[in-house]
């Protein structure tokens, strides 16, 4: 489960009266500020402001928030192309999708998730530091695994003890899948016939060490789609729309669990 480090607070503030919190290091008195003020999203609870109430489900930052509330630097696109024409051109999920997939696909702090085309880090960072898991980044050009190892060193010094975060400079139908590793995020980041050979990995490391294990997919290429339907164990169990986007704008979660399937 997740670890609270903030809860059963309850805090009435009158207009015009200047409260001061006082305790020792480590005792969340920044972060409760934090989440009074918006720089950091809460997970559960309301906060009533000038009878405005704010629900966690309804709290979103932009993108330069998230960015300073990280200390990385991803927002920046690539430009040009990358070297292999298998690989598709860098480009981070939007923050505000990522809060919509939070909200609607929890994850626990015991789950290994892997970032295939993971570029300067974006994915990885954003669920160490909200869910405190082992995120692993796997990323094929060097240029922008450099980056992403600068922002792990940013990360750390502010973040250290959130999650886990590891980078890996490697081809994707290269890397060697984790025994541990139950959930893989694609967002596009090759042709078909890269995906073909990685999902056949994760398969071959289900086989090998029997456990449940999602594919999530955003803005899914038809090409995915067709593959995972019509030649794989895997089946979508859940949907995530985006509100007021076109509609391949969507997460798909795909599941494969050798304990309730005829593979």
């Amino acid at each position: 489960m997740n670890e609270s480090v903030i809860q059963d607070i309850v805090i009435d503030v009158q207009a015009s009266v200047i409260l001061r919190m006082i305790g020792l290091n480590g005792a969340v008195k920044t972060t409760t500020i934090a989440c009074l003020m918006g720089t950091i999203p809460w997970m559960k609870g309301t906060i009533e402001m000038k009878r405005q109430i704010h629900s966690r489900k309804r709290f979103f930052m932009n993108e330069q928030q998230y960015e300073q509330l990280l200390h990385i630097q991803t927002a920046k696109p690539q430009q040009g192309f990358p070297s292999s024409v298998e690989y598709h051109r860098y480009e981070p999920t939007p923050y505000e999708a990522l809060d919509l997939l939070r909200d609607a696909y929890p994850l626990e702090s015991t789950d290994t998730i892997v970032d295939f085309g993971s570029g300067k880090g974006r994915l990885p960072f954003y669920l160490a530091y909200t869910f405190h898991v082992r995120a692993i980044g796997v990323e094929m050009d060097g240029g922008f695994h450099e980056e992403a190892l600068q922002n792990l060193a940013s990360y750390t010094k502010k973040h250290r003890i959130r999650g886990s975060v590891q980078l890996v400079q490697e081809f994707a139908e290269q890397f060697s899948i984790p025994s541990e590793a139950n959930r893989f995020y694609f967002f596009n980041p090759f042709s078909v016939n890269i995906f073909r050979q990685v999902i056949a990995h994760i398969i071959e490391s289900v086989e090998a060490n029997p456990r449940p294990v999602d594919v999530i997919l955003y803005y899914p290429a038809d090409a995915y789609l067709h593959y995972l339907n019509d030649e794989t164990p895997f089946q979508c169990v859940q949907t995530v729309r985006l509100p007021l986007k076109n509609l391949h704008e969507r997460f798909l979660i795909y599941r494969f669990d050798m304990m309730e399937s005829s593979w």
